[in-house]
């Protein structure tokens, strides 16, 4: 067991690293990385640039509920991956196995932990101890040279911490950095595909010798460290490590940043009273993708997935919601315009498994299926309301009936009427389901999403004595619908406000995880910082507040505890 709370990521760590690779064996493995990153850079990264930001083993607390945090969790699960990828996999299972063998029965620390496994694998940790008392993401920036005549290709790294609000000195940490170099074709010209560079100093080099031609690229290869990596792509290039990569995560993350790029020039354009241009090229490379296919459906769907709000609000600041959302559904809406044939055509020729059809392959099909529908939902032209609905009506199983409600819960006619009073019957003596049901719906693009949100609170089956029904309604549109969330009006924030004065006297946990949405103000243009501002001011001056609440609202604010 741990020594104390503060050594909680030593077991939490370690349990979810454990989860992910158990996860990914019994089904797809760069599915399940990306799909742990992606949540990684929406959750942990945003806490980890904010107010509430902590080290992976904090040093203090008002109060043990605000402990369970995404950086104990899933940052600390990254850090037990950089270790077994900077000693290699079976030093670090006789690293574990000796840690178990040495410490069964006590009460353990994070250094003991890292004195098994540098033990084991001969290997000096201590300067590894800094990842688990600094907070914030380390950046890392690299540029490159290439010398024709020298037939050298050199890469410059240099790393640094962003300037927080909290306390504290912050040296530089080892980052194991994979690399793999790329010619235009797509092909690896180094002499391994994959090579592991260890970055334990401020500012250092790697030199590549026998280069023929100026390669791409390839940098932090599955995601080998939990930082945030700049390099100055042309989206010429990074289309092509879109396409070609022979790194599944590293493919998906050239496919998220040539995204970010067209939705960053449509941001510039509409700040220049311009409309946005036409995004050629991520439309070409989607097409390409589309036609040339994948042996493993999971992941095509990931890689013609856009990115999230969470992940796109941490690149643009201040954070501009109201253009955020011009721009962003603008670019949903081309792909689905002008891909809607081979939306169609895809759909159409992956017929459903039945529904007892568990396998990785089957999951595959219904997770594509449910993509196309979501871009054929988009428009008019594609009759997707009427695709969907005829899904929802010959779904199988669960991941079928809610693909196709995720798609009608945006729309206003009957069909989306019909298909959640049908859902509803059927499914509302199980509590688990229902919440979907009310998730799904607090998750529309609706206009007036908020007053249905506000009409589901009196539904019989809505109860704030009941944390998953509240997680899924209110914690369903503060934070799972950002665009919609985030109005100018500031009318979500008095709302969201309201629903956590209302449930601290009885449910005080809840309530703390729900400010999320709030912390971050002061990363947010206005009129929306001030409005959060004073939705966080309001609730400060609730009259006997918990510990959970006031702990984070006073960190939000600045103020002392």
């Amino acid at each position: 067991t741990c020594r104390d709370w503060f050594q909680l990521s030593l077991k939490e760590g370690l349990t979810v690293f454990r989860d992910q690779e158990f996860t990914s064996d019994l089904n797809s493995r760069p599915v399940k990385r990306i799909q742990d990153i992606r949540f990684l850079r929406d959750y942990q990264f945003p806490e980890d640039a904010g107010p509430t930001a902590h080290p992976v083993r904090p040093e203090s607390f008002l109060e043990i509920n605000n402990f369970y945090t995404v950086t104990v969790y899933e940052k600390g699960s990254e850090l037990i991956r950089m270790l077994q990828t900077l000693i290699g996999r079976e030093a670090f299972t006789l690293g574990v196995q000796l840690y178990l063998k040495k410490h069964d029965g006590q009460a353990a620390t994070v250094e003991n932990f890292l004195e098994a496994i540098a033990e084991s694998s001969k290997t000096d940790l201590k300067p590894f101890r800094a990842w688990y008392s600094q907070a914030g993401t380390p950046r890392v920036c690299v540029r490159s040279e290439y010398s024709a005549k020298n037939q050298e290709y050199e890469l410059h790294f240099e790393q640094s911490y962003p300037q927080l609000s909290v306390a504290g000195e912050r040296c530089s940490v080892p980052i194991p950095i994979q690399i793999g170099l790329l010619n235009d074709g797509g092909e690896s010209i180094s002499s391994t595909e994959t090579e592991l560079f260890l970055l334990q100093k401020p500012k250092d080099s790697l030199l590549f010798s026998g280069i023929s031609e100026r390669p791409i690229p390839s940098l932090l290869r599955q995601f080998s460290a939990p930082v945030c990596l700049e390099y100055d792509y042309s989206p010429e290039e990074l289309a092509l490590l879109y396409q070609r990569d022979s790194d599944e995560f590293n493919r998906w993350d050239a496919g998220q940043r040539l995204a970010t790029m067209v939705i960053q020039q449509g941001l510039e354009s509409l700040q220049q009273g311009q409309s946005p241009t036409e995004p050629t090229l991520l439309l070409e490379s989607f097409a390409a993708i589309l036609r040339l296919g994948h042996s493993d459906l999971s992941f095509l769907s990931q890689l013609l997935t856009l990115p999230s709000e969470g992940y796109l609000s941490a690149h643009f600041q201040p954070i501009s919601p109201n253009q955020l959302r011009e721009v962003l559904w603008g670019l949903y809406d081309a792909l689905s315009d002008q891909l809607h044939v081979i939306w169609k055509q895809k759909y159409e020729e992956i017929a459903q498994p039945p529904a007892e059809n568990l396998t990785t392959e089957a999951v595959g099909k219904r997770r594509f299926r449910n993509l196309c529908l979501s871009y054929l939902g988009r428009n008019e032209k594609t009759l997707g309301e009427e695709l969907a609905f005829q899904q929802f009506e010959q779904s199988q199983n669960m991941t079928e009936a809610v693909g196709a409600l995720n798609v009608l819960t945006h729309r206003s006619g009957p069909l989306r009427s019909q298909a959640l009073g049908s859902f509803y019957q059927r499914w509302q003596e199980d509590a688990l389901v229902l919440d979907k049901w009310f998730r799904i719906q607090a998750a529309s693009r609706r206009e007036n999403v908020l007053d249905d949100v506000e009409n589901l609170m009196k539904h019989e089956k809505f109860s704030y004595h009941t944390p998953n029904r509240v997680r899924a309604l209110v914690g369903g549109f503060s934070q799972g619908n950002f665009l919609r969330f985030h109005h100018e009006n500031g009318k979500g924030y008095q709302w969201l406000a309201f629903q956590i004065q209302a449930l601290d006297n009885t449910n005080p946990q809840v309530a703390a995880r729900l400010l999320t949405p709030l912390v971050r103000w002061q990363q947010f243009a206005e009129p929306y910082q001030s409005k959060m501002y004073q939705a966080l001011k309001q609730i400060f001056n609730t009259p006997e507040l918990s510990k959970d609440v006031f702990e984070i609202v006073c960190k939000s604010l600045g103020e002392s505890l």
